[in-house]
């Protein structure tokens, strides 16, 4: 072993029990995603989060910079789409001073922009945003009568993968993308992520966002029509299921999920809402008939769901004490 070593490099070889092979996690600050990954994202693997448009993949990937930020952590944003918003990401905790943001011309030099940062081992958390924004060089360079079909997409990213892999070794490396209608499928999946096959099988973990739910409160309007006031539903969030598709790092199990609900006039996910699906989850909330109490609170149980919500928005001291049950649980 240590003629292999002085040979080749330091590393090259060692036991199978070494610390080092031991794989980290970079929580996002998101409860239910933490729990679902078993403690967070993955140091030195490719992780997707894949899903249809606005449902919530760009926010978790910031929620995860703004984390690692708070924990003294470098991060870097690679805006492929172009559709980073600055005010946003300062909104949910981004310190926008410490973020590296990058834009580049075409994919190709993308790829060697990310390798550089990974090899530099500078950056402990790299967000792609998005593979299906990623622009071949071959593509960009002909005219749109001459078109790939995507194949050269799916041959950029398999070349990129190779060499990511390859340059990674202790970064968070995270791929956002974007979910496309599998034409003629009858007994498989309805829908496909863009840029081929290879991410599905180089990602360590793979996480799908769906959105499930609408979530309406209603409201006073005054009617345009006749000046009255009337009542009317209006969509102010939406509940997403989050889906482990793949996981190689032994913290998630494949095909568990979980859900959280964003709430639109907050810009953020209620974290309320987290707190109660996770604490039925793991029996720290209880439900008897149509009462709703936290375990050992049973004197202070609220009738109704709603109530129950309310309630703990005015008790941020029991909030946190779940909140930390709900953590002690997360990589058991």
């Amino acid at each position: 072993m240590k003629m292999i070593n002085d040979k080749w490099g330091p590393g090259t070889m060692r036991k199978a029990s070494d610390p080092a092979l031991t794989i980290e996690r970079i929580p996002c600050g998101i409860l239910s995603i933490d729990y679902v990954m078993g403690g967070g994202f993955p140091r030195g693997r490719h992780v997707e989060i894949f899903g249809s448009y606005s449902v919530g993949k760009t926010y978790t990937a910031e929620r995860l910079i703004a984390r690692s930020q708070d924990d003294g952590l470098r991060c870097a944003y690679i805006d492929v789409e172009n559709t980073f918003d600055p005010d946003f990401a300062a909104h949910i905790g981004v310190d926008l001073e410490e973020l590296s943001y990058h834009r580049q011309e075409h994919g190709n030099r993308v790829v060697d922009f990310i390798e550089t940062l990974l090899r530099s081992e500078l950056y402990d958390v790299i967000v792609l945003d998005s593979i299906a924004a990623l622009l071949p060089k071959s593509e960009l360079e002909s005219d749109m009568e001459g078109g790939s079909y995507g194949t050269a997409q799916a041959k950029l990213m398999s070349a990129a993968l190779r060499r990511l892999t390859a340059a990674n070794k202790r970064t968070v490396l995270v791929y956002i993308n974007q979910t496309r209608d599998s034409l003629g499928s009858v007994f498989q999946k309805r829908s496909v992520t863009s840029g081929g096959r290879a991410m599905g099988f180089y990602a360590g973990t793979r996480l799908e966002m769906v959105r499930v739910e609408n979530i309406k409160r209603k409201v006073k309007q005054v009617d345009p029509a006749n000046g009255n006031e009337k009542v009317v539903e209006l969509v102010r969030g939406h509940r997403v299921l989050v889906r482990v598709d793949k996981d190689k790092t032994g913290g998630a199990r494949p095909h568990d999920s979980t859900t959280f609900v964003f709430d639109y006039e907050k810009r953020e996910i209620d974290h309320i809402e987290d707190l109660m699906y996770l604490g039925r989850m793991l029996g720290l909330v209880e439900k008897r008939g149509d009462y709703w109490f936290v375990t050992d609170y049973e004197e202070e149980k609220q009738q109704g769901r709603a109530r129950f919500k309310k309630w703990l928005l005015h008790h941020p001291a029991i909030c946190d004490e779940l909140e930390e049950s709900i953590n002690g649980t997360i990589g058991e």
